[in-house]
């Protein structure tokens, strides 16, 4: 995701293949290829990173602040978490929010390593 004061876009890159679409104003964003053709093409080939993306798209709508967003991509009920947080040989490392709301004064990045920890906030002013 980029973002400047006027706009923000989806950037997905392979090799010498990029695709860049705008940013909706409520949109999900994983690291499920949308636009470029790699990786997961269909369900069958990597049915993780459809789920981890259809999980969010189902909750997304019931989102209404900041902490609706944590608690659904850092949940506390484990069937939501395995929805989200994969396990096994390829795990997830991370979880971060980039909160946008005043882009000309101040951005706050909340990330975590562990899906049973609360997120650190760390903002940025400019």
């Amino acid at each position: 995701v980029l973002v400047d004061q006027n706009n923000a876009v989806v950037v997905e890159l392979y090799k010498e293949q990029m695709a860049v679409h705008p940013l909706k104003d409520i949109d999900v964003v994983t690291n499920h290829f949308r636009e470029i053709k790699h990786g997961a093409l269909k369900y069958d080939d990597y049915p993780n990173s459809y789920d981890r993306m259809n999980y969010c798209r189902s909750k997304i709508e019931s989102m209404h602040s900041l902490k609706d967003v944590m608690n659904c991509i850092n949940p506390l009920n484990e069937q939501d978490a395995a929805q989200i947080w994969r396990t096994g040989h390829f795990f997830t490392q991370s979880s971060s929010i980039i909160r946008y709301d005043n882009c000309e004064n101040q951005s706050t990045l909340l990330y975590t390593q562990k899906n049973d920890q609360q997120y650190q906030s760390y903002e940025s002013t400019r």
